[in-house]
């Protein structure tokens, strides 16, 4: 991690610029995509531009002496039924459909940005919106253009309202999904706390935080929207003729397709090379503005390599009222350059299973069972020194505690020099200037100072700054963070988590993060694993989760997050009773005695950890009922 040891000099403002423009220059010339997206639209807004300049006929010139008439030196594309130029007619129809497509974009995307902020923060208006979006999701987007333009007869104005109503759902949907993660979280509640209004909440705050998604969107609608427009104006309901349209062109040529084949295709390929540009842009920049979306949302597993593989984990510890099993049957994977959060209460076995896949327990009274592959091999079947060197050079952990993991009596600096002296084999001054690196990389202010200081000797937070940088110091490849920021600040936390977002990009470490606070793993988390007393009750994409949890643990856990827009008198939500002792574990489901929703069978019975739906798999005989159960309510109360 530290390649210059010495001292650093901070780079200037220009310089940071600089480096920031050669990044990002980087990352899109990497990018197939994006390239190939932006090359075909550099050509398509050229043409735009340029396109009256470089045409030798108007778009309704009419030259009945040479109709039909195939491709030549004189009629590039050739000419239509009306003697017109095709090429400039396609040209002249592709500036339409960009202008169609930009202006709806624009609209779609402004009132779906205000719809959705404002649904996510109002409980009265989500209900409102949300139910009208749902009244035009029931109609065939194009069935429903067809009927706006019925009504309003039509031109290119009408044409941009249409497509506007159909597109504006989509868009509030998807801001406000990102806009009900944000408000969440810690910093939102931080603003209220210090008087700060909704609205200024909301569009100064939340808005800004929502102009990823709202960028990926808006290239996807482009694209629509200009496939709609010309799908409109084939079936005679959108620009009116003689207008130049590639969807009138195209229903032009439909009838003479067999003798001039040259006024369906050259106008089909102008429509496909603007679409395709369009979309592969927008997959790109899909990619290149939020790197989890193609992890939680499209699937891209394919390809990743596997880092940590745990296979039916079981840790059985003797004690004095026998063998408990604090950890059983636990399954999970961890790609590269993904974070896996793991969540539940206190006693639930999160920190047991971290500790055991670095098989942290004594060995004498503690014995493992199932696999634990790290890139393919057993950590389990490993002797003890295999697993010494791989044990916080490759695998890293930070600990819950800080003051209880650092030794009271060595300096902090001795203490993170030590595991780069064992696993770097650097030596003396050289560990110690590294210390001091590792030690400014994680916001701990006067790091020379510090590095000399003993753990009593300064705050909780940067005790846990310094846990950071001891489990960073080698470079591991997979990192396990238990509870990483509990002890720091807001700002803070989003520094550590931006330091690990940061270097997971740049070096594919993959994280285990076990946290109580749902807010960071929404924000953070690729994936999560919900516990539950020894077993994984719950695993899906954060999205998914979030917003369909199938087990009622996790939507008890859901609820028992305060909520900002909630009643101020109404009660916070608790999951009635406590984590059972290990050795008074139920018979059946292990949560079913705290089960609003359980039946004899879920007494009796263990469920097994079955898939739900693709990449969602639950420990439930009875997946989802807790929120078909609330539904109904509402459904009752509505009614």
């Amino acid at each position: 991690m530290i390649t210059n040891p010495g001292t650093t000099i901070a780079p200037s403002g220009l310089h940071k610029k600089q480096k920031s423009r050669r990044i990002a220059f980087r990352r899109f010339m990497n990018n197939p995509l994006l390239t190939t997206g932006a090359g075909i639209l550099l050509v398509v807004v050229l043409l735009v531009i340029i396109g009256p300049f470089i045409t030798p006929y108007g778009p309704l010139q009419i030259d009945p002496v040479n109709r039909l008439k195939g491709p030549s030196g004189q009629h590039v594309f050739g000419t239509d039924n009306f003697g017109r130029d095709v090429f400039t007619r396609a040209v002249y129809g592709l500036r339409i459909s960009v202008a169609v497509g930009f202006a709806v974009t624009a609209v779609a995307s402004l009132i779906g940005l205000i719809v959705g902020l404002l649904s996510a923060s109002y409980s009265v208006l989500d209900h409102i919106f949300m139910r009208i979006c749902d009244g035009l999701f029931a109609f065939p987007s194009i069935l429903l253009a067809i009927s706006i333009m019925a009504a309003l007869g039509p031109n290119p104005g009408n044409v941009i309202i249409a497509l506007s109503i159909i597109f504006i759902p989509s868009m509030a949907r998807i801001i406000r999904s990102k806009a009900l993660v944000i408000r969440e979280l810690t910093y939102i509640e931080a603003l209220h706390a210090q008087g700060a209004s909704s609205w200024r909440i909301i569009w100064i705050h939340m808005a800004p935080n929502t102009l990823s998604p709202l960028i990926i969107q808006s290239s996807f609608i482009f694209a629509v929207s200009i496939l709609t427009e010309a799908s409109l104006s084939f079936l005679g309901a959108g620009i009116p003729s003689p207008s130049p349209s590639l969807g009138n062109m195209l229903f032009d040529g439909k009838t003479v397709i067999y003798n001039a084949w040259w006024m369906t295709v050259f106008p089909g390929i102008f429509l496909v090379l603007v679409v395709l540009g369009l979309n592969l842009f927008g997959d790109g920049l899909r990619d290149l503005l939020d790197p989890h979306a193609s992890k939680v949302k499209g699937g891209d597993d394919v390809g990743k390599q596997t880092l940590l593989e745990v296979k039916d984990l079981k840790v059985s510890i003797s004690t004095e009222k026998g063998t408990i099993h604090p950890v059983e049957g636990v399954s999970f994977h961890v790609l590269a350059g993904e974070t896996l959060g793991i969540v539940g209460e206190s006693g639930c076995g999160k920190s047991v299973t971290a500790e055991s896949i670095l098989r942290l327990f004594d060995e004498d009274y503690v014995d493992y069972s199932g696999e634990v592959l790290y890139e393919g091999t057993d950590l389990l079947s490993l002797s003890k020194k295999q697993m010494e060197r791989i044990r916080g050079n490759e695998l890293s952990m930070i600990f819950q505690d800080p003051m209880s993991s650092l030794n009271p009596v060595q300096t902090i600096g001795k203490q993170i020099a030590e595991s780069l002296k064992l696993h770097q084999g650097m030596k003396g001054k050289q560990a110690c200037l590294a210390a001091v690196d590792l030690l400014r990389m994680t916001g701990i202010p006067s790091p020379e100072k510090r590095v000399d200081e003993h753990p009593h000797e300064i705050s909780g937070g940067m005790r846990q700054r310094v846990m950071i940088a001891m489990a960073l110091a080698c470079n591991p490849k997979l990192l396990i963070a238990d509870e990483p920021t509990t002890a720091l600040d807001v700002t803070i936390q989003a520094q550590i988590l931006e330091l690990i977002e940061s270097l997971q990009s740049k070096t594919g470490l993959g994280v285990i993060l076990i946290t109580h606070d749902l807010g960071v793993v929404a924000e953070t988390c690729t994936r999560v694993a919900v516990m539950y007393l020894g077993q994984v009750v719950e695993e899906a994409s954060v999205d998914d989760l979030f917003f369909n949890p199938k087990h009622p643990y996790t939507s008890g856990l859901m609820k028992s997050i305060p909520r900002i827009d909630g009643e101020q008198h109404s009660k916070l939500h608790v999951i009635e009773g406590t984590v059972p002792a290990l050795h008074e574990i139920p018979e059946g489901c292990r949560f079913a005695p705290r089960c609003a929703y359980a039946d004899e069978q879920c007494l009796r019975t263990a469920p097994p950890l079955k898939q739900a739906h693709d990449k969602h798999s639950v420990r439930c005989w009875y997946p989802g009922i807790a929120t078909i159960q609330e539904e109904t309510h509402e459904l009752e109360i509505i009614g």
